[in-house]
């Protein structure tokens, strides 16, 4: 046996014999010793309760802030997606001038085109018509 354990050893039983000592000085019964001991664990149930709802109380204090941290960052999001949808929106009527334009571009390319056919034609029907 170690030193440490014989010292708690003699400890326990010195506490043993104070115990009953006191007992047998003050006249306690055993429902007394029962009555002082349910006090005793009713006083520790007390502080342990006290101690639950500090921690409780300190837990919904974190939970609160964060969850207002959190609101805050998603009313930041809200905002930037905003503006994104916003630059789309942009975006979307520019693509659409730009699908117009190549639209009128096009139109516009193939009439050339066929204007320069027709005016070679043209000019190659009257060289033809003379030279002949």
């Amino acid at each position: 046996m170690s030193e440490e354990e014989l010292i708690f050893q003699l400890l326990e039983e010195d506490r043993k014999v104070r115990t009953e000592q006191i007992v047998e000085d003050r006249k306690i019964t055993a429902e007394d010793c029962l009555v002082i001991g349910i006090l005793r664990l009713n006083r520790r149930i007390d502080e342990i309760n006290e101690r639950l709802n500090r921690r409780i109380d300190e837990t919904n204090e974190r939970i609160d802030e964060l969850g207002k941290n959190l609101g805050s960052r998603i009313d930041r999001l809200d905002g930037r997606i905003d503006k994104l949808d916003g630059r789309i929106d942009k975006l979307d009527g520019r693509v659409d001038r730009l699908g117009e334009n190549l639209s009128s571009n096009f139109r516009w390319t193939v009439g050339l085109i066929i204007g320069t056919w027709a005016t070679t034609v043209t000019i190659l029907i009257t060289i033809l018509l003379q030279g002949g």
